[in-house]
This record gives C-alpha cells, structure tokens and sequence, in this order.
C-alpha cells in the first residue's frame, strides 16, 4: 500500500481512538482488489475489519 494512503488510514485510526469510537471508516476505492488489499494491511495490524457498500469499517 503506498506510504502517504497508509499513513491517512493509521491518521483515521488514531484519530478515532481518541475520541473513544467503536470503529474508524475508511472510504472504498471502488478497485476491488485495492479494497482488499486495504484490508489485508489493517488485519495485520491486528484491527478486524468489516465491509459495507461503501466503507471499510476498522473495529477497534
């Protein structure tokens, strides 16, 4: 995943957890294998991830 779109969805992520949120979204890309890629990397972060039509949600 390229460094600067990582480093908005770590920036969501942070973001999210201070506010005490139950999850964080990220919006799709639309490219079905770029989602999924996105996804793979938040799972090895150790976050699980859910998916709607239009989001990736980051459970936290």
């Amino acid at each position: 995943m390229h460094n600067l779109m990582q480093r908005a969805i770590e920036k969501k992520i942070e973001n999210a957890i201070k506010r005490r949120y139950s999850h964080a979204r990220v919006k799709k890309t639309g490219d079905g294998a770029v989602d999924d890629a996105i996804c793979r990397t938040i799972e090895s972060w150790g976050y699980k991830v859910a998916q709607n039509k239009g989001y990736i949600m980051v459970l936290l």
